[in-house]
């Protein structure tokens, strides 16, 4: 019974456009009841998909059967999702497909071929609409001039594949940006979009990546064994892109557990780094929450059971904006599920790690920090701005601000976004 409900066009039908090559979620190649086509004039069948609609020829006792499901076909094509969906066994072309990450992957195919691929462009092509939903912060910035990309990746050290995206601007830049996100983010998230073009404004070449177990990128999600993992990471995507413009500057800026990794990073690479900014950056732990004998446990269970859950990240500590939390809590790219033991042991020893070298990191650095911040604890910048010897070093606070700063309203986050583009844009050579 579920080969009748199986769609397969020929490509004579597909070269003449009967079908849209659009692939939104819970698609099912097998499945008819799961599978809609839609064109911009109506809804369009092959033969057979006719023949199952009622209006060809039918044979057998499958006709009543074959009948209503081609009705509920019709039936949902026009009534549900105004995305369309590609027939069994294609994919998007390059050509009509308006995602880059997937159109830069994924061609025509045959149908034996497409079933399996069709199945992991669902999730990427989420992306496009996921986006649509961020107004306010969509309308913060410009996209003229600006160059983006979420094409490119590359394979770390324990094979896994990073997703990158880069933002450029139109003529050669002044300087180079890399962005780090934070735990359980993802770097196509809108902010950082509105970030990166207000900096390629600034003539800077932005470049980031999902960490490894996170957003696009391959790995176990949001596990690590050591936090060094993402610092080579974020070392190793430096190297690449400084291998296209090796006489900019490189700058660094990290959102809370990004904030704690570029300052690593600046600690390892002094000579390569110019400058880091760090953004509510997790950089100590709460004393009276993590006694030593908590942080003892997490040690010893993170060797022997690392995925063991110890607790969940509230996304309403993240920002005071209900629409914005609703949005995170609805994110397929983001991490939601519970935070693992193993990762909180690699945090907790990268967090003793950089305090017992923060007195020998000369980086020049602003760290920005809400008051209100009930996630990472401010106390830790006041003590890294402190302990730091670099003379080149700022620190601002925002009164009454989450963790997020970049999803504050519109106006506190214009000003968060403007401190970091002029700082930036203070020190990059002219």
């Amino acid at each position: 019974m579920r080969n009748l409900a199986r769609l397969r066009p020929t490509l004579s039908e597909r070269s003449r456009g009967l079908f849209t090559r659009e692939v939104c979620d819970n698609v099912s190649a097998q499945h008819l009841d799961r599978l809609r086509l839609r064109t911009s004039s109506g809804v369009q069948l092959s033969p057979r998909a006719q023949q199952l609609s009622g209006t060809g020829p039918l044979r057998g006792r499958t006709r009543t059967f074959n009948q209503w499901r081609g009705r509920e076909l019709m039936r949902r094509a026009q009534t549900t999702s105004p995305a369309s969906f590609v027939p069994y066994g294609y994919v998007a072309k390059r050509s009509v497909c308006a995602n880059p990450w997937l159109r830069t992957r994924f061609s025509e195919r045959t149908p034996r071929q497409g079933g399996a691929a069709l199945a992991i462009a669902v999730p990427f092509l989420m992306l496009s609409r996921i986006g649509g939903r961020h107004k306010s912060w969509s309308t913060m910035s410009s996209t003229i001039g600006v160059l983006a990309d979420d094409s490119g990746s590359f394979r770390n050290r324990d094979g896994h594949k990073i997703a990158c995206v880069t933002w450029s601007p139109e003529v050669e830049p002044r300087a180079l940006v890399f962005v780090a996100h934070g735990y359980a983010e993802h770097c196509h998230s809108p902010c950082y979009d509105v970030l990166a073009r207000k900096l390629v404004g600034q003539g800077c070449y932005v470049f980031s990546h999902d960490h490894v177990g996170h957003g696009k990128s391959e790995g176990p999600r949001a596990l690590v064994k050591s936090a060094d993992t993402y610092v080579d990471d974020i070392l190793t995507h430096v190297d690449l892109v400084k291998q296209k413009y090796p006489s900019r500057p490189v700058f660094l800026f990290g959102h809370s557990m990004g904030g704690l990794l570029v300052a690593l990073a600046a600690e390892r690479r002094p000579q390569d780094i110019a400058g880091i900014v760090m953004m509510a950056p997790m950089l100590a732990v709460d004393k009276e929450q993590a006694t030593w004998l908590k942080m003892t446990m997490a040690r010893i269970l993170g060797r022997i059971v690392p995925t063991l859950p110890i607790g969940n990240l509230d996304l309403s500590l993240v920002s005071k904006d209900p629409e914005t939390v609703d949005q995170m809590t609805k994110d397929p790219l983001r991490y939601h599920g519970h935070v693992r033991v193993g990762w909180a042991a690699a945090m907790l020893n990268a967090l003793e790690d950089l305090q017992a070298k923060v007195e020998s990191i000369d980086t020049p650095f602003l760290i920005q920090h809400g008051s209100a911040d009930k996630l990472c604890d401010i106390g830790g910048s006041e003590d890294f701005y402190k302990k730091a010897p670099t003379k080149d070093k700022s620190f601002k606070v925002y009164k009454d601000c989450y963790h997020s700063l970049l999803t504050e309203p519109d106006e506190m986050a214009q000003q968060v976004l403007q401190d970091i583009a002029n700082w930036y844009t203070a020190r990059i050579p002219s």
